[in-house]
C-alpha cells in the first residue's frame, strides 16, 4: 500500500506513527516541533486528531464533575484553524512524513480532503458511528480502522459497511493499556479473515508489544507522541518520547533484518561451526592391510572436514588397501574403487 511518502507492506519497514494527537495542546508552533521530532526520531507518520467540537460533543456534555459545556469548550482548546492546519501539513510534506488525522465531523472531513488527506484514522469510540463511516466511505477516503473496546461482532459489522479497511489496528482503550489485554492473535486471524494490512495501536508504556508484532505479521504501529512527558496535557504522560520511538526504529530495523525470508541456510558466520563442530570418521585402533572394516573399527569424532559420518553404514565390510594407525582420519584412498 502506498502512502504520500512511503509503501507499507510485510516487505516494507514497520511503518511507525507518531500520534501527536492533542499533544500539540493547541498550539501550532508545538505541533510544528513535533512533526521536526517525529520525523528525526524515525517515524513515518505524523497523527492528529481533527474535530469540530460543536459538531463533536454535545453543548450540554460534561466534563467530570463539570459545568455542562465543559466537555466541549476542553475540545475547543486543542483545535486549529484552517491556516494553521495548512502550517502543518506543509511541515509534514518539508519533513517527508505522512499526515494523518482521525476526523470526527463532517465539517472536519471538508476540511481534510482541502488539507490533502487520502486515508482518514477512524477512532475506536467510533467504530460504530455508522453514518460518519458512510461518508468517509462515499469519501472514497482509505480507512486506518482502530478497535479498541468492540468486539469480533461489531467489527464484523463495521467491516460490512465499509468494506476491508486499509488497515485494520488491534488497540486496548486503557491509557496506559496492560500488556496482557492485548490478544495479538487477533492479527493473524484479520489478516486470513480479511486479507487486510494489520497493526497495534499500542499504549503500552514498554515497547515489548510494538516489538512482538512484527513476528505475527503486522505492519504498522501506532503509538502516543511527546516531547516531554511531563507537559501539560491529557495524553502526554502516557505518550513515547522521540528517544523511545527512535529506540523502537532500531529495534525494528534489526528485527526485520533477523527474520529474513524462511528459507533455512547455513550462515557465514557459521562457516567455523560448520567445519569444526561437526564429525568426520577417525580409526579406533591400528588395522593391517586387507582388515575387513568393522562398525567398531571406526569412531565419529570432532572435528569434521574429512570423511563424513553420515557414510560410516557405507564403510562397513570393505577391505583396507593400506595399515591404518588409531585416531587418524579415515580416507577414501585407504580402501578400493
Amino acid at each position: 500500500m502506498k502512502t504520500q511518502f512511503y509503501e507499507i507492506g510485510p516487505e516494507q519497514p514497520v511503518y511507525l506513527i507518531a500520534e501527536i494527537g492533542l499533544n500539540h495542546n493547541g498550539d501550532v508552533d508545538l505541533a510544528l516541533k513535533m512533526i521536526e521530532a517525529a520525523a528525526r526520531s524515525g517515524a513515518h507518520c505524523a497523527k492528529f486528531q481533527l474535530f469540530d467540537s460543536t459538531h463533536f460533543i454535545n453543548s450540554g456534555a460534561r466534563l467530570g464533575d463539570g459545568e455542562p459545556g465543559s466537555l466541549q469548550s476542553f475540545f475547543q482548546s486543542f483545535e486549529l484553524s484552517a491556516d494553521e492546519w495548512q502550517r502543518v501539513t506543509h511541515a509534514c510534506k518539508e519533513n517527508r512524513i505522512d499526515f494523518l488525522c482521525s476526523v470526527f465531523d463532517e465539517p472536519s472531513l471538508d476540511l481534510y480532503e482541502k488539507l490533502g488527506g487520502t486515508s482518514v484514522k477512524i477512532a475506536s469510540t467510533d467504530l460504530t458511528c455508522r453514518p460518519l463511516l458512510e461518508s468517509v466511505r462515499k469519501r472514497k477516503l482509505g480507512i486506518y480502522l482502530s478497535t479498541g473496546a468492540s468486539n469480533a461482532d461489531e467489527i464484523e459489522r463495521t467491516v460490512s459497511w465499509i468494506g476491508n479497511p486499509e488497515l485494520l489496528f488491534q488497540c486496548v482503550s486503557s491509557y496506559p493499556a496492560n500488556p496482557e489485554d492485548y490478544n495479538l492473535r487477533t492479527l493473524t486471524f484479520w489478516q486470513q479473515k480479511y486479507g487486510c494490512l494489520t497493526g497495534i495501536s499500542d499504549h503500552c508504556m514498554e515497547l515489548t508489544l510494538s516489538l512482538q508484532m512484527p513476528a505475527l505479521g503486522g505492519v504498522a504501529i501506532e503509538r502516543h507522541f511527546t516531547l516531554d512527558r511531563n507537559m501539560e496535557g491529557p495524553d502526554h504522560s502516557i505518550s513515547s518520547t522521540p528517544e523511545d520511538f527512535g529506540s523502537l526504529r532500531r529495534q525494528l530495523a534489526l528485527l526485520q533484518k533477523a527474520m529474513g525470508n524462511g528459507v533455512k541456510r547455513s550462515m557465514p558466520s557459521e562457516e567455523g561451526v560448520r567445519a569444526g563442530g561437526r564429525r568426520s570418521l577417525y580409526f579406533r585402533a591400528d588395522l593391517k592391510t586387507g582388515h575387513v572394516l568393522q562398525e567398531e573399527d571406526i569412531l565419529p569424532q570432532r572435528p569434521g572436514g574429512g570423511m563424513a559420518s553420515e557414510i560410516q553404514a557405507e564403510l562397513i565390510g570393505k577391505s583396507l588397501v593400506v595399515a591404518v594407525e588409531a585416531g587418524s582420519p579415515v580416507e577414501s584412498a585407504h580402501f578400493k574403487g
